[in-house]
């Protein structure tokens, strides 16, 4: 692969679903042109290259289901032009950047299944156009803070299986365009906020299973939802079509 590294002309390389293995060579970083690389389900090792933060026009980037190990390297934030990022089902670690925050035409961010931990980024709120969110299966802690209801454009939210605790805020009843909401397998406590009910967008999956919960909600749904609540106290949970 290394002498395909060395183009500068490309404008998008694929080598999705193949057996490379060994380190992504960091002389990929001298495709200038690159919009789209994706790399996704190969057996890479090894840290992401700094100099992938060469390639300034990149929208799209794809290193999921490898085995990268170590942080998300700062020189990435130079892609300011980046609108898909999948870094998901890898090794990686320490906390989520703030500089994430930082890219104005982000609308996916994928960081499922990897060992990041601590708070929420808050820098996050700062993304007008992100329409998914995935930091389920990491090691993230704290509250989910009220700013989370400021990613109004939100169509995705998974926060499932972390460390999340304390309750959720009501903030997230002004996420109007979520169809899908998963907070399981965390440690929120008290009551379901009310404001969920609002979420009548909601089409594919609301799951607050498996977190100390309690209290009661009235949800009112226009489309068939599939909910899964199954270790969730709820005595008066009322639904109307």
């Amino acid at each position: 692969m290394v002498p395909l590294c060395s183009s500068r002309e490309f404008l998008s390389f694929d080598v999705t679903g193949n057996e490379f293995d060994g380190e992504i060579p960091s002389n990929l970083g001298n495709s200038l042109s690159l919009e789209r690389l994706r790399l996704g389900g190969n057996k890479f090792s090894g840290e992401i290259p700094r100099t992938l933060g060469k390639i300034t026009d990149l929208s799209l980037l794809d290193l999921s289901g490898n085995s990268l190990i170590g942080p998300i390297p700062g020189e990435l934030s130079l892609c300011s032009k980046l609108a898909s990022v999948d870094l998901s089902n890898n090794l990686l670690f320490g906390h989520i950047p703030s500089w994430l925050g930082n890219l104005p035409k982000l609308g996916k961010l994928n960081l499922a299944f990897n060992q990041f931990s601590g708070p929420f980024p808050l820098r996050l709120f700062k993304l007008p156009m992100l329409l998914v969110l995935s930091l389920n299966n990491n090691s993230l802690n704290g509250s989910l803070p009220d700013g989370i209801g400021d990613l109004e454009s939100l169509n995705v939210l998974r926060l499932d299986r972390n460390n999340f605790s304390g309750p959720i805020p009501h903030a997230i009843g002004k996420l109007r365009n979520l169809y899908e909401l998963n907070l399981s397998r965390n440690v929120f406590s008290g009551d379901i906020p009310n404001e969920i009910g609002n979420l009548q967008n909601l089409q594919v999956v609301l799951d607050l299973s498996y977190n100390n919960l309690s209290g009661q909600v009235t949800f009112v749904f226009v489309e068939p939802l599939s909910v899964a609540a199954s270790a969730v106290e709820l005595p008066e949970i009322s639904y109307h079509g």
